[in-house]
Formats: C-alpha cells, sequence, structure tokens
C-alpha cells in the first residue's frame, strides 16, 4: 500500500467494557483504575507479576471481595481497549514503543516479567492491548 499523500478519515473504536466474574474464596481489592487479570482459572484479580496471569483491563469501579464469596458471584467492570496511564519506573523517551509487563495492580515495567505483557509504552503513558 502506498504512503498517505492526503487526509484521511481515522477509524477507531472506543474502549470496550466488560463485566469480569472474580475469583472466589479469598478477599480482594480491585480499586476503580486498578490493573486487572486474569488467574489461570480465568476469574479476575487485582493485577499481579504472577505467572499465568493474563491483563484483562483496567477497573471502572470498585469492588470489594470477600472470602465467603463464590467463584463469579462477584463481578468487577473493565475496560479493555484504550491508552491508560500507568506508574513505570526508569522509563525514558526511548522507551516509547517498548513492551510492558504488569507488575502489581497499578504498576507496569519495562523488565520481561511472568506476568502478562500490556502492550507498549506510549509517550509517558502505556497503551493497552487493541484485542
Amino acid at each position: 500500500m502506498a504512503a498517505l499523500t492526503g487526509d484521511k478519515a481515522l477509524e477507531y473504536q472506543e474502549g470496550k467494557h466488560y463485566s469480569r466474574p472474580i475469583d472466589g474464596g479469598a478477599t480482594y481489592n480491585f480499586y476503580k483504575g486498578a490493573l486487572v487479570a486474569n488467574d489461570t482459572s480465568g476469574y479476575a484479580r487485582p493485577g499481579a507479576n504472577t505467572a499465568g496471569f493474563r491483563f484483562v483491563g483496567c477497573a471502572l469501579e470498585k469492588v470489594q471481595q470477600t472470602a465467603t464469596a463464590s467463584d463469579g458471584t462477584n463481578k468487577v467492570l473493565t475496560v479493555r481497549r484504550g491508552i491508560g496511564q500507568f506508574a513505570i519506573a526508569s522509563a525514558a523517551v526511548t522507551d516509547v514503543g517498548r513492551p510492558v509487563w504488569l507488575t502489581d495492580d497499578q504498576t507496569v515495567s519495562l523488565t520481561d516479567r511472568k506476568s502478562t505483557r500490556l502492550n507498549s509504552s506510549h509517550s509517558s503513558v502505556s497503551r493497552m492491548p487493541s484485542s
């Protein structure tokens, strides 16, 4: 495909919201704006640097899960697409476009970890995956 020679209508899709079932049997606090991951059983947990976790979005609401709840009883509403701002240590302008990984429910890292890759850094913010 040839390079653009003029303006083009930008086609894009707003972030999608998903209701994620929460892992039961433990106490979790999902704070609004927190990074959320699915554990190896497919249930939502606060983001963490844990093998097998998969990033599923950012919490749009605060949800408190008690240890007495069963798997999937409570749900957390998340947004999956878009650009979100997260804490990141030692990032420089030369890191723009580099992949980032989950560290905890509010932090990402430029270091390849055992946890989920989000997508890539974008300016001073981190971009969420598009799928």
